[in-house]
């Protein structure tokens, strides 16, 4: 991977390894939110929404885009390694390597609430 910081593509790169695997984790959030409140609303339960399929593909979406920026910086951290010329401060390289750690964290998240929306009881009213 080049690592030019002028370039637009190592500029989007670093903003997804460093803001990806979050960005997952809200989404997962938000649209699992969105899908449960559409599938035990009294208007929409004639939807016929499995709430478990849907949550299970938004969970391993989340997954996957985690993945990804994971992957991501840990190629720009790999990049700036072998080449320190590239990036003589060491920003694009220090970004990578907490992208990754980072990532990490939101990937156990993810997994966590996934746990969660697919084991525990849905559509109760409390």
């Amino acid at each position: 991977m080049n690592v030019d910081r002028s370039q637009l593509r190592t500029v989007l790169a670093t903003w997804l390894a460093v803001t990806g695997a979050a960005a997952a984790w809200v989404g997962q959030l938000v649209f699992g939110y969105l899908v449960a409140d559409a599938a035990c609303a009294d208007g929409t339960r004639h939807w016929g929404l499995d709430i478990k399929v849907w949550d299970g593909l938004l969970s391993l979406g989340a997954l996957l885009l985690a993945g990804a920026a994971i992957g991501t910086g840990f190629l720009l951290w790999r990049a700036t390694a072998r080449e320190p010329r590239v990036d003589p401060r060491g920003r694009v390289g220090f970004l990578g390597f907490w992208g990754v750690v980072g990532g990490l964290f939101f990937v156990a998240l993810i997994v966590l609430t996934a746990i969660g929306i697919l084991y525990l009881e849905q559509c109760r009213q409390g």
